[in-house]
């Protein structure tokens, strides 16, 4: 974790001379340790340890391939073996070995290294991208076209680390495919291995269960048998976070655990009808060892997800332990299955999967173990003991799902009192058996299916009874300081519910201390930009001191596989600590702009929404969302319109009197000032636009200027940086977009006034501050 937070540059692999000296004082001090303590000595390898493997995880391998020269949005010919498949709502990728790429010059190289092959993207227009249809399949040569990029992030505070995330499965870059026609296999020249033969297996399997079914269906039946949770829709995955129940649509833990136990049941029964094996060996060190062979093919027929292979690890140490009669602390099991885990993959721990797992089976370790036992009841056993393991699994996991998914479900407890049973115990082994019989008895193995098709209904259906009113989910986004108190407040009621008293009231001390501490932190700036990093779109946060928090523009894609909103921008504003928004503003109605607001608008408090539109000629999604979150709209006719603020501070508002211009040239302007320092955000205007701000005179010096229509040429750089005299410019921009934004000539324009740019795709989101006398610049997250 040090690692991760610290600039790459701070790595031990980058001074070796350091390492070896490090290395060498261990070695001395490990020779001496009888006059030493030990503990100093783990501490310092662990923390060498951890840096390191933390440096060659998020590196390419010595033996990988730089393609930095081929990632030049130049499309390449690319020759590689399919490693798996992995269908999507609507579309589908796989990940591919390289073996040799080709240039349109005739260049051709050798590679080695893996790439992510994203295939049928959704076309503009298009309601829904087509399914998979090619029959390509793992173990298999290919070839085709495509541009190569390197994984990047877009430079937001809590934003999901894509790069991190690709590189855990050793790859670090990608390509897109619109047409999978375009894919030629290639003949085969060597004998596909037996992890190509269980993935070729799966990949027919989901195939067939999902020509079979609606994709709605099919992605609920192939989450639990095959662990394809990348089928699911945005809408599915919401409904089912909502419930508190997505981890039993997923492969983990407690699948595999419900499956151990099943298996260990069975043969146990099987094993003691033989009197003979039981003279052999005994059935409590056979029946054990004889579980872990059925749990291995379990293992690869769910896809090894993390959750699993933590089971499965603990699971198999556990017997070694049990037919050794070693007695070993539960929770030293659990440490020792997480260092085997961060020993092979260290980027691991950065991981949701991985700390939900940990921290909910700690927990229960921890609470389950030290917590005292009455006498035991039938009603104790199958009532309150699993309610009990809910809720300590629910406090435990919380504040981590709230940092990766921002979810809370009020109903989880309760839903998942239903769903476990359903799901865990009928639903999971019924799909596993049709899935295994398939091949052979299709009609059987449907029936089974459609068997739990029902019981999933039934369950979301009950579900959905439960969580409505005030255990509804909703979405909650916190800053830093928010979650380190939440996570003090659950581990204080851990330690309440084993009657640790004394360090219950330390952990709620130190969680209310860290709840109240930002209220003594130094006052914002009077006047406050932050252009957020959101692609080739744009949304900006003004702040005027405590006084007022306004959100321009939202961002947005033309593709409706990505909210802006909900994954980028909803958390930084959580992160920079905004629950509430004087007024969300909207420049012009434009998808790039627009779009991002929805989910802003649905989940936090907005007092005002300002446009320069009527509502009824505003799209209907933002109609919509404005009439049923009830918020008030102000509508600003044409030229300056004086917002009335109690402070130095001024806000000023400007609509071009054209209203029969085209959208861009009708966006709405900003103007806010505070002593000597004046910020001008001019939406999307263009040469009209630009023409009819410049003719009225600005009511205040501007200082800092919001480069209209992303730096384009048609906004008439030179006359508005020369009527401005901004010492800095702003670009919101996407990296390596189409449109070549900024365009050169505004660059040009910015050189000759010796203007400071601030590129939203280079510099990620910066933060400017003024008390009225200069611009001060604070870089809150880098690309």
């Amino acid at each position: 974790m040090l690692s991760a937070a610290l600039p790459t540059t701070h790595h031990l692999l980058n001074h070796p001379f350091a390492l070896s000296i490090a290395l060498i004082f261990l070695l001395y001090s490990t020779s001496k340790r009888q006059s030493l303590p030990l503990w100093p000595i783990i501490a310092v390898l662990s923390l060498m340890i951890g840096f390191c493997a933390y440096a060659i995880s998020i590196r390419p391998p010595a033996e990988t391939t730089d393609l930095s020269e081929f990632a030049n949005n130049q499309f390449v010919t690319i020759t590689a073996t399919v490693i798996r498949i992995e269908p999507q709502q609507g579309r589908w990728r796989m990940d591919v070995t390289m073996e040799k790429i080709a240039h349109h010059q005739q260049h051709t190289a050798q590679v080695v290294g893996n790439l992510r092959v994203q295939v049928g993207r959704k076309q503009k227009g298009l309601i829904k991208p087509s399914p998979r249809t090619n029959t390509v399949l793992p173990g298999e040569r290919i070839t085709f076209r495509a541009k190569l990029r390197k994984p990047r992030q877009y430079g937001l505070p809590a934003e999901f680390n894509y790069p991190q995330h690709l590189a855990r499965s050793h790859i670090y870059m990608t390509a897109f495919v619109d047409q999978e026609e375009s894919i030629v296999r290639l003949p085969q020249q060597t004998e596909p291995s037996l992890h190509c033969h269980i993935e070729r297996w799966r990949t027919s399997l989901g195939d067939q269960i999902s020509v079979s079914y609606s994709p709605q269906q099919a992605a609920y039946l192939l989450s639990l048998t095959l662990g394809q949770k990348s089928r699911f829709s945005p809408e599915q995955r919401e409904k089912l976070a909502n419930y508190g129940i997505s981890h039993l649509f997923s492969i983990s833990g407690l699948h595999l655990g419900l499956i151990a136990s099943l298996i260990y049941l069975l043969l146990n029964r099987l094993y003691r009808t033989s009197e003979q094996l039981m003279l052999w060996l005994p059935a409590q060190m056979a029946v054990p060892l004889l579980t872990l062979p059925p749990l291995l093919f379990y293992l690869s027929l769910s896809g090894s997800a993390l959750p699993t292979i933590r089971a499965a690890l603990l699971t198999g140490i556990t017997v070694v332990a049990l037919i050794s009669y070693r007695a070993t602390p539960p929770l030293t099991l659990l440490a020792l299955v997480a260092t085997a885990i961060l020993a092979y993959d260290p980027l691991a721990l950065f991981s949701a999967s991985f700390q939900l797992s940990f921290a909910g089976v700690g927990a229960l370790i921890y609470c389950l173990a030290n917590k005292k036992r009455g006498a035991s009841t039938a009603g104790k056993k199958w009532l309150i003991v699993p309610l009990t393991a809910t809720i300590i699994a629910t406090i435990a996991t919380t504040p981590i799902a709230l940092c990766h998914f921002h979810t809370f479900a009020p109903a989880g407890v309760l839903c998942n009192m239903i769903a476990i049973p359903l799901i865990g115990i009928l639903t999971v082994p019924m799909a596993l058996v049709a899935t295994l019989i398939l091949p052979i008895l299709p009609q059987l193995s449907l029936t089974l299916f459609d068997g739990c098709l029902w019981i999933i209904d039934t369950t979301l259906n009950l579900s959905s009874s439960i969580a409505q009113g005030p255990l509804a989910g909703t979405f909650i986004y916190l800053s830093p300081t928010q979650h380190g108190a939440l996570i003090l407040l659950a581990l204080a009621t851990l330690t309440l519910i084993v009657g640790l008293r004394q360090r219950t009231l330390l952990l709620l001390c130190a969680s209310a201390a860290m709840l109240i501490a930002p209220y003594f932190y130094a006052a914002p700036a009077p006047l406050e930009l932050t252009p957020f990093s959101v692609g080739q779109g744009e949304s900006l946060l003004l702040r005027l001191g405590k006084q007022k928090s306004y959100l321009i523009d939202g961002g947005g894609f033309y593709s409706q596989s990505f909210d802006v909103g909900k994954q980028l921008l909803a958390p930084a504003l959580g992160s920079l600590g905004v629950k509430h928004l004087d007024a969300v503003i909207l420049s012009h109605d434009h998808p790039d702009h627009r779009k991002g607001l929805i989910h802003i608008l649905r989940h936090f408090n907005v007092e005002q929404f300002w446009s320069s539109i009527p509502v009824n000629q505003l799209h209907w999604s933002l109609q919509k969302v404005l009439s049923e979150q009830n918020i008030p709209t102000r509508l600003f006719t044409a030229n300056w319109t004086n917002i009335a603020l109690e402070s130095e501070t001024r806000l000023d508002i400007f609509v071009p009197p054209d209203d029969t211009a085209k959208m861009n040239d009708r966006s709405l302007v900003v103007l806010a000032r505070y002593k000597n320092d004046g910020i001008l955000l001019t939406g999307d205007l263009e040469h009209h636009g630009v023409t009819q701000l410049l003719d009225g005179p600005l009511l205040s010096p501007v200082t800092a200027l919001k480069l209209p229509h992303h730096g384009s040429r048609r906004s008439r750089p030179h006359a508005l940086v020369q009527a401005t005299q901004a010492k800095i410019a702003i670009a919101s921009v996407g990296f390596n977009n189409s449109y070549h934004f900024p365009h050169p000539e505004t660059l040009a324009a910015l050189n000759e006034n010796q203007t400071t740019l601030i590129r939203t795709d280079r510099d990620g989101t910066v933060r400017l501050k003024s008390w009225g006398f200069g611009w001060h610049q604070q870089s809150l997250a880098q690309p």
